[in-house]
């Protein structure tokens, strides 16, 4: 994730790299909409101000944002306003889990693999069939059953 907008509207902080998004609430006010540029380094926000964002990677190193002249795609429009077919819980242990073992025995049979490159299926029946995990264009699977809760 390198783009990052502080949107004072909907009070929400969105990060995206293109092919993902994520909205989060921000602990304070936003009180001005601003687009910042961050250097592509995977991390946790460490502080926020409404000049700038730093973060820090699990090895101690951190980057500041800087403010970026731009605009930024509106973040509402990939967000479905229909109701969701199904709603499931999914304990990140077991996904990560599965994730693991599906990619350890997918490269150990191709040392050339990318996990990067990984797309995963997520087969999702209704919210009490147990969730099936595979990799595509391989015959290995996982299955995770779904978690109790109330929305």
């Amino acid at each position: 994730i390198n783009n990052i907008y502080l949107d004072k509207e909907n009070q929400k902080i969105v990060a995206t790299n293109g092919n993902s998004l994520v909205a989060l609430v921000p602990d304070e006010p936003i009180k001005e909409s601003k687009l910042l540029s961050i250097p592509r380094l995977a991390g946790k926000v460490l502080e926020l101000d409404q000049d700038s964002l730093t973060l820090t990677t699990d090895k101690g190193l951190s980057t500041t944002a800087e403010l970026r002249d731009g605009t930024f795609p509106d973040w509402k429009q990939v967000i479905s306003d229909k109701e969701p077919v199904v709603s499931i819980g999914i304990s990140l242990e077991l996904l990560q889990n599965v994730v693991n073992t599906l990619l350890d025995a997918r490269t150990e049979k191709r040392a050339s693999s990318k996990v990067s490159d990984t797309i995963f299926r997520l087969d999702i029946v209704d919210s009490n069939t147990p969730v099936k995990v595979s990799v595509l264009g391989h015959e290995s699977f996982g299955v995770i059953m779904p978690a109790k809760y109330e929305a």
